[in-house]
């Protein structure tokens, strides 16, 4: 069976029971109120266009929103209201105090406070405190050229045969400096290896341990200069001893490419 509720009209207010408690009130003149079964208002809308959420939040006669607090214009714990055209908030103290803005970055104050110590300083007088990891660094000219040191990396999938072809990790127009690799899984069949493009065997590496872990730098190079690339080459292991029949190696190419000027 449904529950029926008596509606009220006191005082030209309609007033709405709600169940367990509290009612809902509209009126003319204290606008909409929300009241709990303790007889606080929950919520209140005025006449005047406050708005209140809190414990007693009672209206009052000035546009505004309060959040928390009790009378407005007294004791709000948290408000806001426009007054003359200016946005202002309401204190722990009661005052009301214009929110300050500036349009100049240079306005602010403590500019040359270093409160982010978690941030690079432009002068160099904060050191890293690891590693730092960028893609490619790239000089910049004043008419657009540009010289980028950069690398280029793969892994293989597991060697088989005689060779293992990395297919043009070398970029075309590169001047490589070194090739490096890692055995990340130990390699069989095969006991050692060669680093080289396909035409010079062993430019980078000559007899490279198979062991997990093995790696080849600068010191394994058979050339004593970089070598200039014009179009894309292939990196390529060749097995010594014989075929390769398992493990993996990641190849990286350190390599400078050029751009030229733009005007």
């Amino acid at each position: 069976m449904p529950t029926w509720y008596e509606l009220t009209v006191i005082r030209n207010s309609l007033v709405i029971p709600m169940q367990g408690g509290g009612k809902f009130t509209v009126s003319p003149i204290r606008g909409l109120e929300l009241v709990d079964s303790r007889g606080r208002v929950a919520f209140s809308v005025s006449a005047e266009g406050h708005v209140s959420i809190g414990a007693n939040a009672t209206y009052g006669n000035t546009s505004y929103l309060s959040i928390g607090g009790s009378t407005p214009g007294a004791d709000v714990s948290f408000g806001f209201r426009i007054n003359g055209g200016v946005l202002e908030y309401r204190d722990t103290a009661g005052n009301w105090i214009a929110l300050s803005y500036y349009g100049d970055h240079g306005n602010l104050t403590g500019l040359g406070d270093d409160d982010h110590p978690h941030y690079a300083l432009v002068d160099g007088t904060r050191a890293f405190t690891g590693q730092v990891s960028v893609p490619s660094l790239v000089s910049y000219g004043s008419n657009g050229q540009l010289t980028t040191l950069a690398q280029a990396s793969a892994q293989s999938a597991a060697l088989s045969g005689a060779t293992h072809t990395f297919t043009n990790l070398i970029p075309a127009g590169a001047l490589v400096l070194g090739v490096t690799t890692r055995v990340t899984t130990a390699v069989t069949g095969a006991t050692t290896f060669d680093v080289g493009d396909g035409t010079d065997v062993d430019r980078w590496a000559n007899a490279t341990a198979i062991t997990l872990d093995s790696t080849t730098d600068g010191t394994d190079f058979t050339i004593q200069s970089p070598q200039y690339y014009q179009a894309a080459t292939s990196v390529v292991l060749t097995a010594n001893g014989s075929n390769f029949t398992g493990g993996v190696v990641r190849a990286t190419v350190h390599y400078i490419s050029f751009t030229a000027e733009t005007s």
